[in-house]
C-alpha cells in the first residue's frame, strides 16, 4: 500500500487520494485523470469503490476529475490499493499535481501522457497547489474553459482536420500561453516547456510563504514574470496558424458524442450503460461525458437512445446541463441547504414545465416560469431560453465549491426554489 507524504502546512485543501478532505458525511478524495482519458470500463470500478466504500455517487469536477466521498477516516487500505491498481495513483508525492485539462480530440492523447509523465518526474513540482492547471487544445478545438496557468494550443493542420492519436514527433507547432503571453513551442517540446514554466512558478515563489497558488495571484513585479519574459523573447520559431472551433462545433462532431448527467452525479448503473456502448470516453470541465468511439455493433442514434434511458442528458439546450449545484446538506457540514434537492427541482422546470413537489413550492413559482418560459412555449422553446442563458451554479455558502470558470449566475444558499429562478434572485 501506498503511504501518504509530507505536504506542506498551507491552507491548500484540494484532496487527493493520500490528502482525504474530512467533511460532514466523512472523508473526501479526488482521483486525478490525466486530460479526463479514462475508459468506461475505469469508470465503472470507480463507482463500484464509492458504492462500497462511501456514498454511492462519483461527482465529476469542474477540472475534469473524479471525486469520491463519504469515505472512512482514515482511508481504508483496500481502497487505496484499488485506486492504485487502476493506474490513478501513480506517484505519491505528485498525485495532487496531476492536473491535465484537455480537450477530448484524441490526437492530443500522446501528448497527454507526456506531459503527465515530465509533472510526476520533475521532482521541484511536487509542492505545486493542487489547484494549478496545466491545459492542452487541439487546433481545431477551443482551450478547456478553466483557468489554466499553462496552456499549449497545437496548431492546426492544413486541412484542420485530425483522425485519431497521433504521436507527438509527428505534430508540428504550437503556442504557450501563460500570464498574458504566449510564444511559439514546437509541440515535441511542449511537455516539458510546460513543466519548466510551472518550475519557474516554484522557484521564484518558494521564500513567498506560501501565499501564491496560481499564476494569476501573483503581483505584476514578481520575478516569475521576468522569467517569463526571457522565455517569450528566447522563442523565435514561427507561429503556426490554429483555427479554433467554437465548443459548440466541437460538440457537435458527428464523429462522437458529448453527454451530461444532471449535477454532475455519476453512479454505477449509469456508468454500466455507458460501458455497454463504448470503452473510449473523456471528462470534461463541463462535468460531461464524450463518448469518442462506440463499440463494434453500436450506432450513433441507439447509443444516445440508450444513455438517455441510463438517465443521461444527450439534449444540449436541457437545463438538467446547465444547471450545477455543490453538493450541500446533509453532506456537507458548512450548510443546511439540500442544493441538490433544489437545483434538480428548479432543473426540472424549466425542462419540463412541471411544477415541483408540495415541500418545495413557492407562491411565486408559477408568475417567474410565466415571465420566463410562457406556457404555449414548446420544449424546444424552454430548451432555447435556457440555453442561451448563462449557467446556473447553485451552492450552500460563500464558499461556492465547484463554481463553474466560465460565465454563470450564483446563486448562494438558496431558501427554496424562487431564489433559484428569480432573475433578481440571490447571487
Amino acid at each position: 500500500m501506498l503511504l501518504a507524504v509530507p505536504v506542506r502546512d498551507v491552507d491548500d485543501r484540494c484532496p487527493g487520494v493520500l490528502r482525504p478532505f474530512a467533511a460532514a458525511d466523512g472523508a473526501i478524495v479526488r482521483l486525478r485523470v490525466a486530460g479526463g482519458r479514462v475508459s468506461s470500463h475505469d469508470l465503472v470500478t470507480v463507482c463500484d469503490l464509492a458504492e462500497r466504500f462511501g456514498q454511492p455517487f462519483v461527482q465529476l469536477t469542474s477540472r475534469g476529475n473524479l471525486q469520491l466521498r463519504g469515505l472512512d477516516e482514515p482511508l481504508p487500505g483496500a481502497f487505496v490499493d484499488a485506486v492504485a491498481a487502476l493506474g490513478m495513483l501513480p506517484s505519491a508525492t505528485h498525485e495532487r499535481v496531476r492536473n491535465i485539462v484537455a480537450g477530448p480530440d484524441a490526437s492530443l492523447d500522446s501528448l497527454v501522457r507526456q506531459l503527465d509523465s515530465a509533472i510526476v518526474d520533475a521532482p521541484s513540482l511536487a509542492s505545486l497547489s493542487g489547484r494549478w492547471i496545466f491545459a492542452l487544445a487541439a487546433g481545431d478545438e477551443t482551450l478547456p474553459a478553466v483557468p489554466a496557468d499553462v496552456a499549449f494550443a497545437l496548431g492546426a493542420d492544413d486541412d484542420g482536420s485530425r483522425a485519431g492519436e497521433m504521436r507527438v514527433d509527428q505534430m508540428g507547432a504550437g503556442e504557450v500561453r501563460v500570464g498574458g503571453r504566449s510564444f511559439a513551442c514546437a509541440a515535441h517540446q511542449a511537455a516539458a516547456t510546460l513543466v519548466a514554466v510551472a518550475e519557474d512558478f516554484v522557484a521564484t515563489t518558494q521564500h513567498d510563504d506560501g501565499r501564491f497558488w496560481n499564476v494569476t495571484d501573483l503581483p505584476d513585479d514578481h520575478p516569475f514574470f521576468a522569467r517569463l519574459d526571457k522565455r517569450v523573447r528566447a522563442a523565435d520559431m514561427p507561429r503556426a496558424e490554429a483555427r479554433p472551433a467554437t465548443g459548440t462545433e466541437a460538440a457537435t462532431s458527428k464523429s462522437r458524442l458529448e453527454v451530461h448527467l444532471p449535477l454532475g452525479l455519476l453512479d454505477a448503473p449509469a456508468a454500466r450503460a455507458l460501458d455497454e456502448v463504448t470503452q473510449d470516453v473523456v471528462v470534461t470541465p463541463e462535468r460531461s461525458i464524450v463518448v469518442r468511439t462506440l463499440r463494434d455493433g453500436a450506432d450513433l442514434p441507439s447509443a444516445t437512445r440508450h444513455l438517455r434511458g441510463a438517465g443521461f442528458v444527450t439534449e444540449p439546450g436541457s437545463a438538467r446541463a446547465r444547471f450545477s449545484a455543490c453538493v450541500g446538506a446533509p453532506y456537507c457540514r458548512r450548510t443546511d441547504v439540500s442544493t441538490l434537492d433544489l437545483t434538480r427541482a428548479a432543473a426540472r422546470i424549466f425542462d419540463d414545465g412541471n411544477r415541483c413537489d408540495t415541500a418545495l413550492d413557492d407562491s411565486r413559482i408559477g408568475s417567474l416560469i410565466a415571465a420566463s418560459t410562457p406556457e404555449h412555449a414548446s420544449a424546444d422553446d424552454r430548451r432555447a431560453t435556457v440555453s442561451a442563458a448563462p449557467r446556473v451554479h447553485v451552492v450552500g455558502c460563500e464558499r461556492a465549491c465547484g463554481r463553474p470558470a466560465g460565465e454563470h449566475h450564483l446563486v448562494v444558499a438558496p431558501h427554496n426554489l424562487t431564489d433559484i429562478l428569480d432573475p433578481n434572485g440571490r447571487s
